[in-house]
């Protein structure tokens, strides 16, 4: 048997770990991977809710376009409250229109490239008669017309139901009348 000197122990044993230190490190990163795990499922669902945001603005935009598109005169342009929520895949959805309205898939809307999705979405709009403008900057002897149009889309998200997206446009008349 050798004797050791302090020196030559405290040499050898400078390059090991211990079993606690081992443990306490391994925790460390545990803590850590688990901190990074939950980081990214909650950016998952921020972007899944980001994309549904997303989609929603655009049935918005396709339903208030299709108002603008309808004659100044047509008596489905009247004034009206906030109609019933109705899914976008009922036919006849909107005014004069025997058709669902026209996106590219039934319930959900249809992205390029990204897998069909099974969100519900429901469209609500109403219409407001605008009081008349003064006279200047508008030209002297017309009138300009407008009603005001709000489309509303609402769905729901497991962890934030009646999420919603406004659109809110003005319908000028397309054939002003002289006084």
């Amino acid at each position: 048997m050798t004797i050791r000197t302090r020196a030559q122990a405290k040499r050898q044993s400078a390059g090991a770990f211990t079993l606690l230190e081992v443990t306490i490190a391994i925790g460390i990163l545990a803590v850590g991977l688990l901190g990074i795990a939950a980081m990214s499922l909650h950016a998952m669902s921020q972007g899944r809710s980001g994309k549904h945001s997303t989609e929603a603005a655009t049935i918005a935009y396709s339903v208030l376009e299709e108002f603008h598109r309808m004659n100044f005169a047509d008596p489905n342009l009247n004034a009206a409250a906030w109609t019933p929520l109705l899914p976008i895949t009922t036919p006849g959805l909107l005014p004069g229109s025997n058709a669902a309205l026209p996106l590219p898939t039934q319930g959900s809307v249809q992205i390029q490239g990204v897998p069909q999705q099974s969100q519900v979405y429901n469209v609500q709009w109403q219409i407001t008669d605008a009081p008349a403008p003064p006279a200047p900057p508008w030209p002297v002897g017309t009138t300009a017309v407008r009603k005001f149009i709000d489309v509303r889309v609402v769905w729901n998200e497991p962890d934030w139901p009646n999420r919603q997206v406004t659109i809110s446009g003005v319908r000028y008349d397309d054939q002003p009348t002289d006084i």
